[in-house]
C-alpha cells in the first residue's frame, strides 16, 4: 500500500472547476426509473460534459440518488446504477484505510500504480478534477464530481509500450472500408525486410464499381485499375 501526495492542479484548470463549483444543480425534467418516480438534475462538469442525477421522490428514501449519467451533448458516456443509497455511513471502516495494509508515504522512486497525478494525463484528468473538488470545492460540488468519477478511476499499473511495428518481418490483412458515400473490401500485404507492399481495394465507386491494386516493389509503384 502506497499513499500519494495531492497532486498539484494547473492554474487555469482550477479556475474553471472553482467558476463550475458555483452554479449548482439544475431542474432538468422528471422521470420513472425502475417504477420510481424521480426528479433529473443537471450540472456542468469539465471538457463540455454535463453530470444528470436521478433522484427519488416517492419512497421511504425521498431524496435518495437513484441513477447519475455522464453526457458529453446527446452521447451518453457512462452511467452508475446505485444499488443502496444511505445517508450515514454504515461502512465507516472502509473508508479509511486500515491499519493491516501498512500504508507507506510515496518515495517518489518506487511506484505501485500509475495514477497520472504528478502531471496532467489525458486519462486521469476526471480523478484530479475530483480530488481538486473534494479538497477545495464546496461540498455540493464535491459530491458531483465524485458520481461523475465512479466507474471511471483510471489506474494504469504499468504504462502500456506502443506495438515494436518495426520488428515484424511480413504482415496481411483482410478489411472493409466504410465511407461516408460509398465501402470496398480489400485486402493488404506486406514484406517488410524487402519494402515490397501490395494493397487492393475492391468495389470502389459502389457496387460493380473497380478494383485498385497497388504494388509497391524494388522502388517502383505499380497500379493496376479493372
Amino acid at each position: 500500500c502506497v499513499a500519494y501526495d495531492y497532486p498539484d492542479m494547473r492554474p487555469g484548470r482550477a479556475k474553471k472547476l472553482d467558476t463550475m463549483s458555483v452554479q449548482g444543480l439544475r431542474f432538468v425534467s422528471v422521470a420513472s426509473l425502475d417504477g420510481e418516480d424521480c426528479s433529473i438534475f443537471a450540472a456542468r462538469l469539465m471538457d463540455a460534459r454535463e453530470i444528470h442525477i436521478f433522484v427519488d421522490m416517492e419512497s421511504d428514501q425521498a431524496g435518495a440518488i437513484l441513477r447519475a449519467e455522464v453526457r458529453a451533448g446527446t452521447e451518453l458516456l457512462r452511467d452508475v446504477n446505485v444499488l443502496r443509497w444511505r445517508r450515514r455511513n454504515d461502512d465507516v471502516d472502509e473508508v479509511a484505510p486500515q491499519s493491516e495494509w501498512g500504508c507507506q508515504s510515496h518515495d517518489g522512486q518506487s511506484q505501485l500504480a500509475r495514477l497520472g497525478l504528478r502531471k496532467t494525463e489525458h486519462w486521469s484528468v476526471e480523478l484530479q478534477d475530483a480530488l481538486y473538488a473534494i479538497r477545495k470545492s464546496s461540498k455540493d460540488f464535491a459530491v458531483v464530481e465524485t458520481l461523475a468519477l465512479a466507474g471511471d478511476i483510471a489506474i494504469m499499473i504499468q504504462e502500456p509500450e506502443p506495438p515494436r511495428l518495426w520488428r515484424l518481418p511480413e504482415a496481411s490483412f483482410h478489411y472493409v472500408l466504410g465511407h461516408m458515400h460509398h465501402s470496398a473490401v480489400g485486402s493488404f500485404a506486406a514484406q517488410f525486410t524487402s519494402g515490397q507492399i501490395r494493397w487492393t481495394a475492391i468495389g470502389i465507386g459502389g457496387s460493380g464499381g473497380i478494383t485498385l491494386t497497388a504494388a509497391l516493389f524494388g522502388g517502383h509503384l505499380a497500379i493496376r485499375a479493372k
